[in-house]
């Protein structure tokens, strides 16, 4: 198996998201018992970057096709239709990117 048809697959896109949501609710209990909050302001910019590799990754995937086919000389682009994965790997990677700007900024406000 290739590279790259390794890493097109909505598996890793939800292991990739599951460590960035582990690593917020980790850094939330470490702040939560030392009563520093920067544990957990850092993980936010990390569940930032883990859900930003997650949506260029789904992005590359929906890059659209040349058909090959042309009306009035234009030509005719085709989608693949995307499965239910996808779309929720979409809306968990950007629900992540602005939860975690939103931890990343005042997440150590809140200990």
């Amino acid at each position: 198996m290739r590279l790259s048809s390794l890493l097109m697959r909505p598996a890793l896109g939800a292991v990739i998201l599951l460590i960035g949501f582990a690593a917020l609710a980790g850094s939330a209990h470490v702040s939560l018992t030392t009563g520093e909050g920067e544990w957990f302001q850092r993980s936010g910019s990390l569940l930032v970057l883990f859900s930003a590799i997650v949506e260029i990754q789904q992005t590359a995937k929906k890059q659209p096709k040349e058909a090959g086919v042309t009306i009035n000389g234009s030509p005719i682009t085709v989608r693949d239709p995307v499965p239910t994965m996808s779309k929720l790997l979409h809306a968990l990677a950007w629900g992540g990117i602005v939860t975690g700007t939103a931890v990343w900024g005042y997440g150590d406000l809140m200990f």
